[in-house]
């Protein structure tokens, strides 16, 4: 008898499945397996990385082009949603660009977090 952790599809991941293709889909699936096997912890820990948020998330690359993010949950692992890489670099790009004015420019202010909410410290520039 095989031993498989509970594993739920948030439905951003449920979304983001319909609209991969077949081969993609195909990849996303072999990556959820490996997930919910114990016996697979290796491969999975080669493949997956922390996210450096407050509560303990995960990045886990499904293929080259396709990254899956999840979290471990009392029931077992939350997919959260499924994201192609080109996406993820796109936003590391913006925020890396958003980090460089907030910087270089007082005035943008700086993002903190306070009681689960993101507020604004200092003023927000009008858009030009």
């Amino acid at each position: 008898m095989e031993n498989f952790e509970d594993l739920t599809l948030h439905r951003r991941a449920v979304m983001a499945l319909d609209t991969l293709s077949h081969r993609e889909r195909a990849k996303v699936e072999e990556a959820l397996r490996l997930l919910r096997d114990p016996k697979e912890t290796l491969l999975v820990r080669a493949r997956t990385a922390r996210l450096s948020t407050p509560d303990a998330m995960f990045i886990m690359r499904a293929s080259p082009s396709i990254r899956l993010l999840f979290r471990r949950t009392e029931n077992g692992i939350e997919v959260l949603d499924i994201v192609r890489r080109d996406t993820l670099s796109s936003f590391a790009n913006k925020s890396a660009h958003a980090d460089d004015r907030s910087s270089a420019n007082p005035k943008w202010g700086r993002m903190r977090r306070h009681e689960g909410k993101n507020h604004i410290k200092g003023r927000i520039p009008k858009p030009r």
